[in-house]
């Protein structure tokens, strides 16, 4: 219920503001601080309508706090899954290739995700060993495919392997569909399963 003043007529009455009305309220706030006292003035709020303004206006203030404060924006955004694109397939198997042409075994086994590919200890050795092997390396590839599967995104790309070893004048060529399987580890796009294997033997 909201109060009531005796003695005057309660009216409804429509006033047209030419200010934005947070400007009128914090005006009337200050003049009811300022010249509390003044029963004039509080008599001309009540009758005028403005004091059950200014006192819904505090109560919605005040529910809205009850609420909680607004969620955080970024949490939620930061933990979601983007959609694996066409640009996220090319852009891991240029970061491929430059790893193989650089003879970068560091830079090979950090586009994996070694938590999440089956057997990666033994594809591990299987890569060191194949850098061991050859001393120069050469990579040729063509993406024929990148979608998504749930949240993982799938690569499918032609793919030719030129190696020479160490001490061979003749490099060995090799040619093979590749199948990537790639995860969201929260900031890259990473290889968690590789197929065929045997290309690099």
């Amino acid at each position: 219920m909201l109060p009531v003043v005796r003695g005057f007529p309660q009216r409804k009455i429509f006033v047209r503001l030419t200010i934005p009305l947070e400007t009128f309220l914090f005006t009337i706030a200050q003049r009811i601080v300022t010249r509390r006292r003044d029963a004039r003035v509080i008599t001309k709020l009540w009758r005028y309508g403005v004091a059950e303004l200014l006192l819904l206006t505090i109560i919605g203030s005040l529910g809205s706090a009850q609420n909680g404060s607004p969620q955080q924006p970024g949490k939620a955004q930061k933990s979601a899954t983007p959609v694996f694109s066409e640009a996220d397939a090319a852009r891991l198997l240029a970061e491929l290739q430059q790893a193989v042409e650089g003879s970068n075994r560091r830079a090979f086994l950090r586009l994996l995700d070694a938590g999440k590919m089956p057997n990666y200890a033994t594809f591990q050795d299987q890569v060191t060993e194949f850098f061991e092997k050859y001393e120069s390396f050469r990579m040729h590839y063509h993406v024929t495919q990148a979608s998504a599967e749930g949240s993982l995104g799938v690569v499918l790309a032609d793919v030719e392997l030129e190696t020479t070893p160490a001490g061979a004048p003749v490099p060995v060529r090799r040619s093979t569909q590749l199948r990537l399987l790639a995860a969201w580890d929260g900031k890259h796009w990473k290889i968690v399963d590789w197929a065929p294997r045997s290309v690099l033997n």
